[in-house]
């Protein structure tokens, strides 16, 4: 490296000072994003939603009624199947016109699997046949009111905090449930009972009364259950979009400072002026 003496050299000191304490304040700042970008990008891998993992005390809810048909009843084994995957442990409520307690809270997986046969796509020529199950008799109208009602009263004489309700249905209500069902909805609220939804194929119309008074996060689609045995403690665990974003808006902020950091702290560059 090649040094010039200059004789003025002190009266550069001030500046050399202020573009040192420039450096510092934004080397630091790099730093501090680039930790805050590490921080959320390690929250944000956890993207995907689980349902029951841990506790016994959950209960799914589902739509049994006569518009509930071989396609719909074919998503409701692979929701089922992807929650035995996990190895969890729930109670089932089965509804139409009214509903009933088919299993209680905490039946173990291997008990349910046998309920598995009765979600089984039919085949071809049978598709347009009845399927006989247990809940055959019960097949009538659509009252959802009656499954969350339930599964409501079952979650508080089991005194379970950290209980939720997966229900699956298509929504399809009938126009005279609709102020029970609004009254029940409103009571999970209170009660801080976490619910969600997995639509089987819902209008969008069906979908109106669960996104206004739940939000738009109730409704959850049926590829986003994990089948992973998760350590967590909570009975439904969702994610949000917000990780995501805020390790783009860290990864922006070290952009910005880095190129800060050069255009304000770069070192002097020496040139010789053509003779």
């Amino acid at each position: 490296m090649s040094w010039i003496p200059l004789a003025d050299a002190g009266r550069l000191r001030p500046q050399a000072r202020r573009t040192t304490a420039v450096r510092v304040v934004l080397a630091a700042l790099a730093v501090g994003c680039l930790v805050a970008a590490l921080l959320v990008s390690r929250d944000a891998g956890g993207t995907k939603r689980t349902f029951f993992s841990n506790t016994r005390s959950s209960v799914v809810v589902i739509d049994t009624s006569g518009s509930i048909g071989p396609l719909a009843r074919e998503l409701i084994g692979r929701t089922l199947r992807k929650l035995l995957a996990a190895h969890s442990s729930f109670g089932l409520v089965f509804f139409s016109d009214t509903a009933y307690e088919a299993v209680p809270p905490g039946t173990r997986w291997t008990e349910l699997e046998p309920l598995l046969r009765y979600f089984e796509p039919p085949p071809e020529d049978q598709s347009r046949q009845r399927i006989e199950t247990p809940w055959s008799e019960f097949r009538g109208g659509t009252r959802i009111s009656t499954g969350l009602a339930l599964a409501r009263t079952i979650l508080r004489q089991g005194h379970a905090g950290d209980a939720g309700v997966l229900l699956i249905s298509d929504l399809n209500d009938s126009i005279f449930d609709v102020p029970s069902l609004t009254q029940t909805l409103t009571q999970y609220v209170a009660d801080k009972i976490p619910l969600r939804v997995i639509g089987l194929n819902p209008a969008p119309r069906n979908k109106v009364l669960f996104e206004r008074l739940m939000g738009p996060s109730v409704l959850v689609k049926e590829a986003e259950l994990a089948p992973v045995r998760s350590g967590g403690g909570g009975s439904v665990v969702t994610s949000s979009v917000g990780p995501s974003r805020a390790l783009t808006l860290a990864a922006l902020a070290l952009l910005f400072v880095l190129g800060a950091y050069e255009h304000w702290a770069a070192r002097l560059r020496w040139r010789e002026e053509p003779a």
